[in-house]
């Protein structure tokens, strides 16, 4: 037998609300129709209660599976269906009135339409009507009755709304992709799009329920819908339709980024593929540079770089390998243990489990003589020493009172090595960096080696604070490489790099037997060692290449990220560890006069953001670089020589009173005032 319509309805525990979908359906004036419902497993009363009806309705057919998903349902229906059209009803919902299916009918028949649908009525429970959304936003409702091009339509949701010609369906092997999550979408732009018009009707055809629904994410899920929103991303880009486009990358940015984040970290590779293919799916140009569509397709680049770099071990195939060097293969082993000795430091806050990752991502270094060192607080060594991965591989010192520098200082003074550097809990390294960095050192005459960062984030909201800073996110794309005395300036001469952007491979002959990190600020315990090696005799070797991968997340500094804040402390490095007083295992170029000189010129350079092809380290700013010297060394001079800290009214100020007197920045600060008066007198000369 012919139907007209074939109504088709999935079941899965939804045995409290057939009565009324059943009702409504039954209740049509369209006698012509095949029901087919499709028990996806149910664990209620579900399929009782459909066989009850079936036992009363020739035209009912009631199909039965192990739980395979609402897709599946709907294809064996599909499979089985004999009516001129296809109808979808959700078991939970119900036809507003009893001449919906006829009026749909008989305007498809009458029209030739190939897909026929009218408005949507949402309800809640309690039966009161959903308010109506603003136009243009709703797409749930037709004004009158007519032809719809899909292009001026694009919209992909309801489409429970719609009748489908089966034989158009048949002939364009439409039908619901086999996904847990998503799997309606896709089905109905394909359609539509193939399709190119519909039939529209102004009246009511379908009441959609409101109900709370609680969905428990998983990764099989997740991937799912990923996978969903890529088919219709790839549909809309295929037919040309940008509006649809943008409103797919809008619902994953606003809805779905936060559940992918959540969920990625614990997958075993399975949501990293299908995000990989999402972000590719995404067109920013066919968007028309959309600002949201720009930002998710970011948003998702974010979220897959930072697990390849995380888990490297869970991905599979070369074309997933997550770092740019080649892991070494298992035939091939380790160094050598008679090369030279590394030492690295993981110091910083952080919960164990980011120093976890760094650990890991340490552990897996090629290079094999290799020493981990992990520098942190006694309750979290006492958390760490538990991980058994982490107890394997590294040692452990813990933190004292006596601040960041001094404890480095004395890890180095503990330890044996030729050449020491230092990460962020969190942060990561290519697994061939140590290899490339001892060989590169080696064979320069450079007793500081800086190498190049990517940056990568652990959620959308990091990013977006990092992006506000204009920093380069790698900066390979930014930084030559190069070696001298130079060499540094020219580094932080170049646009949007800050001094942290390029992390330390210090060699052993650099400290001259001395303590190697000062005890001032904690930033400056880093950057100063760099400045007095770089304009040192022994000189300095920059390798931009991203070996180092730097997590940003809320909890990072500020200040890493402030460009202008670095410059300030690169300046006061500057000026204080070249001009007065270095260190003994500096060497000044030559005399105090051709220092100064020397000194002010490469201030000057650091300080100027315009570049042109005769000079390509920069020019002098228009603003008198005196002003800005003078500038910043008032404000130290108004924290340091407050004439009665113990008055003032600002808390904050009287604890960084407190903590700089404390230290040597205290007596460096001291001498900036000194320096400000030489510096302005060599300029003056130019």
């Amino acid at each position: 037998m012919t139907y007209k319509i074939s109504v088709i309805m999935p079941l899965y525990n939804v045995g409290k609300y057939l009565p009324a979908s059943m009702a409504s359906l039954f209740a049509q004036t369209l006698s012509d129709i095949q029901v087919i419902c499709v028990d996806d497993g149910s664990t209620d009363n579900t399929l009782d209660t459909i066989n009850r009806y079936a036992s009363t309705h020739d035209n009912l057919v009631v199909m039965t599976q192990q739980n395979s998903g609402a897709a599946v349902a709907r294809n064996r229906a599909l499979a089985a269906a004999e009516g001129e059209f296809i109808a979808f009803l959700d078991p939970d919902d119900w036809y507003p009135d009893e001449n919906v299916l006829e009026d749909l009918y008989h305007a498809a028949s009458t029209n030739g339409a190939l897909v026929c649908g009218g408005s949507l009525v949402e309800f809640f429970d309690d039966g009161k009507t959903v308010a109506q959304l603003e136009k243009p936003r709703n797409k749930c409702e037709f004004h009158e009755d007519g032809w719809i091009d899909y292009s001026d339509y694009q919209y992909d949701y309801f489409y429970q709304r719609f009748i489908f010609d089966s034989a158009f369906l048949k002939e364009e092997h439409l039908d619901f992709p086999e996904y847990r999550r998503y799997q309606d979408p896709p089905f109905f732009v394909s359609a539509m799009a193939k399709a190119g018009k519909f039939y529209a009707l102004s009246r009511p055809t379908y009441c959609y329920r409101m109900v709370e629904k609680h969905v428990s994410w998983n990764e099989e899920k997740l991937s799912h819908l990923a996978l969903g929103l890529r088919d219709v991303l790839e549909t809309s880009r295929s037919y040309g339709y940008p509006d649809l486009h943008r409103t797919e990358a809008v619902r994953i940015f606003d809805l779905y980024r936060t559940w992918f984040e959540e969920v990625l970290d614990s997958s075993d590779g399975q949501l990293f593929e299908a995000l990989k293919a999402l972000e590719a799916s995404i067109d920013v140009d066919f968007a028309n540079n959309h600002r949201k569509t720009v930002n998710c397709k970011r948003s998702l680049q974010c979220l897959t770089r930072r697990y390849e770099l995380e888990h490297p071990a869970r991905l599979e195939g070369p074309e997933l390998q997550a770092d740019a060097f080649e892991e070494p293969s298992a035939s091939q082993p380790k160094v050598c243990q008679n090369r030279p000795r590394v030492m690295t430091i993981v110091a910083g806050e952080g919960n164990a489990a980011l120093f976890e990752k760094t650990v890991e991502s340490l552990d897996r270094q090629a290079y094999a003589n290799h020493q981990i060192v992990v520098l942190s607080s006694e309750k979290r060594i006492e958390d760490l020493a538990k991980i058994e991965a982490v107890a394997q591989a590294a040692s452990f010192e813990p933190r004292s009172s006596d601040g960041i520098a001094a404890d480095l200082n004395r890890c180095l003074s503990n330890g044996a090595w030729d050449y020491v550097h230092v990460l962020h809990p969190g942060d990561l390294m290519e697994p061939n960096a140590l290899e490339r960095l001892v060989g590169e050192s080696e064979g320069s005459s450079a007793s500081l080696c800086l190498y190049g960062t990517e940056f990568f984030f652990t959620n959308w909201e990091a990013y977006s604070r990092f992006a506000k800073t204009s920093i380069s996110e790698t900066t390979e794309s930014v930084i030559e490489r190069q070696e001298g005395a130079d060499a540094l300036v020219k580094a932080l001469c170049a646009q949007n790099v800050p001094l942290p952007c390029l992390h330390q491979f210090i060699s052993r002959k650099a400290t001259k037997n001395q303590p190697l990190f000062d005890d001032g600020a904690p930033l400056l315990s880093f950057c100063g060692f760099s400045m007095s090696a770089a304009f040192s005799n022994q000189g300095v070797l920059i390798d931009p290449s991203p070996l180092y991968k730097a997590r940003i997340d809320d909890s990072r500094e500020t200040l890493v990220l402030n460009p202008r804040s670095m410059k300030s402390v690169a300046l006061e490095a500057l000026l204080g560890l070249m001009l007065y007083s270095p260190p003994s295992h500096h060497q000044a170029p030559c005399d105090e006069t051709s220092n100064q000189t020397y000194a002010a010129s490469l201030i000057e350079r650091l300080l100027a953001p315009a570049k042109t092809d005769n000079d390509p380290i920069g020019h002098p700013s228009e603003t008198p670089l005196e002003q800005m010297v003078l500038q910043r060394i008032e404000e130290l001079s108004c924290k340091i020589d407050a004439p009665n800290p113990e008055a003032a009214e600002n808390k904050k100020l009287k604890n960084e009173l407190s903590r700089i007197k404390k230290s040597k920045s205290y007596r460096l600060a001291k001498r900036f005032s000194k320096a400000y008066g030489s510096v302005k007198k060599v300029l003056s000369r130019k």
